[in-house]
């Protein structure tokens, strides 16, 4: 067996294969674009809650206080929502609904919504919903209450 030498041979001069390349490249980016699920957004509520004791409101009686507003607090009761309208519990948000439109036939004053923080948000924009359906548009949130020494 005869050795030559290493600068005798000939050196073949590799090439990469660039449309092969291209190709997989593509077929590589469609099935990532078709095989990829992209969460839907949720829906945008341009609403901020006010600090605790940012803002000071002007003191009012509590006579006119009922007079200036009308308050719907929500508290979690379990699975469900327990709806309190001005000190007057509802059984639901249909009897909400009905209370809201009633009130708004006579006054045409704010509402403040008073959520509870462990309630679930979806009652929340429900009740704000349910407003909107009463054609109250002057709606609110209620600054939440800080637990003391915190």
């Amino acid at each position: 067996m005869k050795l030559v030498p290493p600068s005798r041979l000939k050196r073949k001069e590799m090439e990469l294969q660039m449309t092969a390349m291209i190709d997989v490249v593509f077929q590589l980016l469609i099935f990532f674009m078709l095989a990829t699920s992209f969460k839907a957004l949720e829906g945008r509520l341009d609403a901020t809650l006010p600090r605790s004791g940012a803002a000071e409101a002007p003191q009012l009686t509590e006579r006119e206080m009922d007079l200036e507003m009308i308050t719907i607090k929500l508290e979690s009761a379990g699975e469900r929502v327990k709806i309190v309208l001005n000190d007057a519990p509802c059984d639901g948000f249909r009897e909400l609904a009905g209370k809201l439109v009633q009130l708004r036939k006579v006054l045409s004053i704010p509402v403040v919504i008073d959520a509870k923080p462990d309630i679930k948000f979806q009652f929340v924009i429900t009740a704000l919903n349910v407003c909107a359906w009463a054609n109250i548009e002057d709606v609110s949130f209620a600054a939440p209450v800080e637990a003391a020494g915190g």
